[in-house]
Formats: C-alpha cells, sequence, structure tokens
C-alpha cells in the first residue's frame, strides 16, 4: 500500500474440512461430537503495518495487524461465526545490545445465527510461541479428566489435563534479549 512497502492488505478465501474418525478409545469425551466433522469456509481480510529491521531477529522497528474473518454456511460451512485477532509487536534497543520486545494480542470470536465456534478454532494459549513458562496450550481453560490405557484395569488410570480452548484471547508478552557475546558470538539470555 505504500512505497517503502511496509503496509500490506491480503484477501483471502480458505475451505476447510476436518474428519476425526480414529479417535483413541476413552478420548472420544476430548473432542464433541459435533466437532468431529467440521467444514469451515472463511473470508477475510487482513492489514499488516511492518517496519522491523529484520523479520527473524528483530531489533527495531513495530509489527501490526488486523485480521477480521467470517464463516458463515451460506459459503458452505457446517457453522456460522465471526473472528477478529490484532496483534502489535514493539521492538527497542535500549543500549548495549539489550533489546526490549513487546507483544500484545487481542482475538474474539462470536457465533451467530444460532450456531457455535469448534473447538478446532478456539483460541488456545501456552508455549514457547504465545506465553513461555507454561506447557503447550496449558495456560486457558482446562477439562479435568481420568484416562485409562485399560479401561478393566483401575490401576491404568489417571489424571490429565486437556486444553479447552476459549472464544476470546488477550495476550500481554514483554522480555528483555540480552546479549552474552563474552562466551560464544550469539549467545543470549532472554528474562521474560
Amino acid at each position: 500500500l505504500d512505497a517503502k512497502k511496509t503496509k500490506t492488505v491480503f484477501l483471502r478465501y480458505n475451505f476447510q474440512y476436518t474428519d476425526l474418525s480414529h479417535i483413541f478409545p476413552g478420548l472420544e469425551f476430548l473432542v464433541p461430537t459435533a466437532d468431529q466433522r467440521v467444514r469451515l469456509s472463511t473470508v477475510s481480510g487482513s492489514w499488516v503495518h511492518d517496519t522491523r529491521d529484520s523479520v527473524l531477529d528483530a531489533h527495531k522497528g513495530i509489527y501490526e495487524s488486523v485480521e477480521l474473518g467470517i464463516t458463515p454456511t451460506a459459503f458452505g460451512s457446517s457453522v456460522n461465526f465471526g473472528r477478529f485477532v490484532g496483534q502489535i509487536s514493539h521492538y527497542r534497543n535500549i543500549g548495549h545490545g539489550i533489546i526490549w520486545a513487546n507483544n500484545l494480542r487481542i482475538g474474539l470470536e462470536q457465533p451467530f445465527a444460532g450456531s457455535r465456534v469448534p473447538i478446532s478454532e478456539a483460541f488456545f494459549t501456552g508455549g514457547g510461541s504465545t506465553l513461555r513458562g507454561f506447557p503447550l496450550n496449558g495456560a486457558g481453560p482446562q477439562q479435568y479428566s481420568t484416562v485409562c490405557g485399560n479401561p478393566s484395569d483401575p490401576t491404568t488410570c489417571g489424571p490429565i489435563t486437556v486444553p479447552t480452548g476459549g472464544n476470546q484471547l488477550v495476550l500481554v508478552n514483554t522480555e528483555f534479549r540480552i546479549p552474552v557475546d563474552f562466551v560464544k558470538k550469539g549467545l543470549g539470555v532472554v528474562p521474560f
């Protein structure tokens, strides 16, 4: 959209069909029956503003994106819902090669026409790419259940937690990327 190529608009159509036909016996409860076969036909638009100096290892600049999508049964979906996801990341060198990186993500999903949002489209957080310090998908809502390797033998049963996801997302991250080149070139410490 601009001469510096920092602003971009994407228009997208995506069709996805999910068919979970071989769920491990005893774990069927993890995926609602209605979500085991889902068609999603989504039209979306995105706006991106990117002034980072590097896509993989930014030291300065801003990355902003906004995406709005609609998944209606009129386009062949088995559900009706809308989705908004926005994010902003800011990178700044605060001296001595220390980079202060910040990120804010907001997501909202809303079913309409008496429909629902399938679990495959729910928001999940936790893990190295969303919220460090938590196990993968372990920071959001959880369902506690008992699972048995052999249902007829209670000694093979144990408790587990299963992430259930949600229709809203607010995620704030901040970290300091501190180089420790005196040990090895390219090595650093990252408190978050």
